[in-house]
């Protein structure tokens, strides 16, 4: 099921990420993903924030975003239906 989506994660990079920080090898392995993807990580966890505050996206923000997205999406809908 997840064939050919697995990625190789540079263990130096994990390990200086875990030195720069008080947070779990595993966590940082995260980090390491989401820099190596140029990709936000999206988490709820406050070490990870407090951490890596640039990489980071607190859930709170992902969800009011994707909320407003979503409110976006239906205004546009409702316009795109309305008579010229």
């Amino acid at each position: 099921m997840l064939h050919g989506l697995e990625y190789e994660i540079d263990s130096m990079k994990v390990l200086e990420l875990v030195s720069q920080s008080d947070c779990s090898a595993s966590n940082c392995e995260f980090i390491a993903l989401a820099e190596q993807s140029d990709t936000p990580l999206i988490t709820m966890d406050k070490k990870l924030l407090q951490a890596f505050p640039k990489r980071e996206i607190p859930l709170k923000w992902a969800s009011a975003c994707a909320a407003l997205g979503v409110l976006i999406s239906a205004l546009r809908l409702r316009r795109s239906a309305l008579p010229d």
